[in-house]
């Protein structure tokens, strides 16, 4: 199972390389870690993400680099690596082996469901739950990306699993067990520090001493989280002021977002599709039907992912993904339960399901492995435009490097446009680049287009973040 769940995250793993970011998530997570490499584990005012995955990036950069070292490659010390990747002075490889980190997590996913399936309900139930893992388009998407949600998936379902053990029947250390990994969880992305409340729930069932248990397991979570994101708590002041601030923007806080829980629900529908999510809400409510404690564990768990991340101001689809590997459990229930009607049922309902998830994955993989936009973009400039040319370049744009015979300002924020696209006129630039994921809706390029002649454009494939950006190329003279 996980070489099945491997291979579809592999494919194309090097997309838009060497482009450093590809994904601006992603390019802000290597920041970060490289910075740990040089020799700077304080991240100071970046508390968007906590250390944890930030730090394992680093010790498996670190890692790569002692050993290209010893076969005698020559690559810069550590303290210089931070400086020479963001200069864009090569090491592009080591977005690649943070992206692998990535898919590797990910894939192993397949076999913890495959194993927890079977054991609870039967192995239709567990091959249903990993291949359905293993082929989902949005898990093997995420897996494409150096960006934590596929590791707080796999720490979130290891937490659970751990949890619904202990309720099952499992010693105290299942419990202290669901407590390191909802404390790794929690210090990789912070949401999965909810599964507190199921810790200490879950000590007021089964232990006999329930307040000494639930006390043990939510310092335990503690203690981890702090351990393997100490600057939490070491740089308290700069933390707070940084969670607040994405708080505000992503959880709540202020006017406009996403109406409550509908585009987490379109997210569900459209990534796992309508059979799939039929068959997890089958599953789900035979789990809340069940004997077992640690059966109704798994969908409240699932329910109470959904409820949280629903309920935020900005509803990504990715942001519920740790709800996934649950939901594909109960889809495996759902399917032991159609075998009991007629046994080829269940292997007819895992394949069924597993089938229903190959065509939005192909088309992913499809995507990616198409040239992205930005390089086409940077190729065509390097062979028609003149040496020695004053660019200006906006976000999602190609990145042009030091070797390269041009003058370029970036304005990641595009600020220059505030003032309106007259006022680029007389900043003495030659060109002008523009990129965006939404050239329909998005009125820069009409507004450039309208002051501007459109030397060439980049929009095939259609885009779909966080590949193919459209990306305009303007000359700075009036029409």
């Amino acid at each position: 199972m996980f070489l099945a769940a491997l291979l579809p995250r592999l494919w194309a793993l090097n997309w838009a390389l060497p482009l450093r970011t590809g994904h601006v998530d992603e390019a802000v997570v290597v920041f970060y870690s490289l910075r740990v490499v040089s020799g700077d584990p304080n991240p100071r005012v970046f508390f968007d993400y906590p250390g944890f995955f930030l730090y394992l990036l680093a010790a498996v950069f670190k890692t790569s680099l002692m050993l290209l070292r010893l076969f005698g490659r020559t690559v810069p010390p550590n303290d210089q690596v931070f400086s020479t990747y963001t200069l864009g002075g090569g090491l592009s490889f080591l977005l690649l082996e943070a992206r692998a980190v990535s898919a590797v997590l990910s894939a192993a996913l397949a076999p913890f469901l495959f194993r927890v399936g079977r054991a609870r309900w039967g192995f239709w139930a567990g091959l249903t739950a990993a291949s359905l893992w293993a082929a989902n388009p949005l898990a093997v998407a995420q897996a494409h990306y150096a960006t934590v949600d596929t590791t707080a998936a796999l720490l979130t379902f290891l937490a659970v699993e751990r949890l619904a053990r202990y309720l099952d029947g499992g010693a105290r250390r299942d419990g202290l067990w669901a407590s390191v990994f909802t404390g790794l969880g929690a210090a990789t992305k912070y949401y999965p520090g909810v599964l507190t409340v199921f810790l200490a729930a879950a000590a007021f069932r089964r232990d006999p001493r329930p307040r000494r248990a639930a006390a043990l397991f939510v310092l335990t979570a503690a203690g981890v989280f702090s351990a393997a994101s100490p600057y939490t708590l070491l740089e308290a002041g700069a933390f707070a002021g940084r969670f607040l601030h994405i708080f505000r923007a992503v959880v709540g806080g202020g006017s406009g977002g996403t109406t409550m829980f509908v585009s987490t629900l379109a997210g569900l529908w459209g990534n796992m599709g309508v059979a799939t999510l039929a068959a997890s809400t089958v599953g789900a409510a035979l789990f809340l039907k069940s004997p077992l404690e640690g059966d109704r564990l798994l969908s409240w768990a699932a329910i109470a992912l959904i409820l949280f991340v629903g309920s935020w101001r900005v509803q990504s689809p990715h942001y519920a993904l740790a709800a996934y590997p649950l939901l594909f459990l109960a889809a495996g229930r759902a399917a032991v339960e159609a075998g009991r009607w007629r046994r080829w049922l269940a292997p007819a309902t895992a394949v069924f399901l597993t089938l229903s998830a190959v065509p939005g994955t192909a088309r992913y993989l499809r995507r990616i492995s198409v040239s992205d936009t930005r390089l086409r973009a940077l190729a065509w400039a390097r062979e028609v435009l003149p040496r020695g040319g004053r660019i200006l370049r906006f976000a999602r744009t190609p990145e042009f490097l030091p070797r390269d015979p041009f003058a370029v300002t970036v304005d990641w924020e595009n600020q220059r446009l505030a003032a309106g696209p007259a006022t680029l006129d007389a900043a003495g630039f030659d060109t002008v680049w523009y990129g965006t994921y939404d050239p329909v809706g998005d009125p820069v390029p009409k507004a450039l287009s309208a002051r501007f002649p459109l030397l060439n454009s980049f929009d095939d494939p259609k885009p779909g973040f966080p590949h193919h950006p459209a990306v305009y190329v303007y000359s700075v003279k009036e029409k």
